[in-house]
């Protein structure tokens, strides 16, 4: 009855840092749309009730990145036929006279119809002093396609959550039709921390212990600085570019030929304010989860088997399973394998 990629596609969700509100209401929606294919497979009568949904918070929180796994998870329920994700914003519905933008919003829709339409920053369709502006067009387009096609077109509208309050309210077609709002909390210490060793994992980087130190007073004096607008896992993929920046910098002046090894080492110094107490001050911040990160130049930090979890983006509270799967192998000794080769070469 269900595609197999439907447990794949609850995997993906899984694996996903933080996030916990956000999973168990995902995971009531997929769990009525799969009784209500079992149902309509079974000739039951099936309740009407609406799909479309609203995510709210700030950036960088995964809202495009659920919104898709939404996409998938409505195929392999059979709630639609394609599943895919139209991404969206203002400037792609908005047109520059009047008539124009019906008929943008209609191509985008239409573009979008058996998948799920995601519309970023929905709220700028409603501008506070709107004058003469063409966002009520293309949202009464939006309601119509809505109202026609109920079991063709899913539609997801973010953004943060004051703003798509307004949005809402502003038309009484759209709060009769978005009866799920997802809110999306802003990542904590431990989790952004995750979500940098995530992406340090995936361009094959690796900290030392003392890096790790200052990486986690840096996310810490981050965290508790933070605006009302704070980008979350935008702002470590800005930190994850600074780092890289300086190591870069770092190597081209220390080495005249570095080694596999020093290429893929972050050092305390890399980090913004890691060389020395920096804008944060205070006792060593310990790091959630610790040896998160392996230090290329010790062995002992390779034996956890957190990189492997990490690479394959297995989320855990607790990060501590003994040993490497045998398909694998460490990174400390891909490392050294491949620092013996180029010595062998030279």
């Amino acid at each position: 009855m269900f595609n197999k990629k439907a447990h794949t596609t609850n995997a993906k969700l899984e694996r996903l840092i933080g996030l916990k509100k956000v999973k168990e209401q995902v995971e009531r929606i997929a769990c009525a749309a799969r009784v209500n294919a079992l149902r309509i497979a079974n000739d039951y009568k099936v309740a009407q009730s609406t799909q479309h949904m609203v995510f709210t918070g700030n950036p960088g929180t995964g809202k495009t990145t659920v919104a898709r796994i939404m996409a998938e998870i409505f195929k392999d329920y059979g709630v639609l036929r394609k599943g895919h994700l139209v991404e969206v914003t203002r400037a792609d519905l908005i047109g520059q006279y009047i008539g124009h933008t019906a008929m943008k919003t209609k191509d985008v829709i239409e573009s979008a119809l058996d998948g799920v339409l995601f519309i970023d920053e929905a709220y700028s369709l409603t501008p506070e002093e709107s004058g003469k502006d063409y966002g009520a067009e293309a949202i009464a387009e939006l309601i119509t396609y809505m109202e026609n096609y109920p079991n063709r077109l899913v539609v997801i509208v973010a953004g943060y959550s004051k703003e798509m309050r307004r949005f809402i309210d502003a038309n009484p077609g759209l709060a009769s039709r978005f009866k799920n709002t997802i809110e999306f909390e802003d990542y904590n210490e431990p989790e952004l921390f995750q979500i940098f060793s995530k992406i340090a994992l995936e361009h094959d980087y690796y900290l030392t212990q003392s890096a790790q130190r200052a990486l986690g007073k840096q996310i810490k004096f981050t965290y508790q600085n933070r605006g009302k607008n704070f980008g979350n896992g935008r702002e470590m993929r800005n930190l994850f570019d600074d780092v890289i920046s300086n190591q870069a910098v770092r190597i081209a002046n220390q080495f005249l030929k570095p080694s596999r090894t020093d290429l893929v080492t972050i050092e305390s110094k890399d980090i913004p304010g890691g060389h020395d107490n920096g804008p944060h001050g205070g006792d060593d911040y310990i790091p959630p989860d610790t040896n998160i990160f392996v230090d290329p130049k010790t062995k002992d930090l390779a034996e956890s088997g957190l990189i492997n979890q990490l690479k394959y983006g297995i989320n855990k509270s607790v990060f501590g399973e003994s040993e490497w799967p045998l398909s694998v192998k460490r990174p400390y000794d891909l490392i050294k394998t491949a620092d013996k080769k180029g010595e062998n070469d030279a």
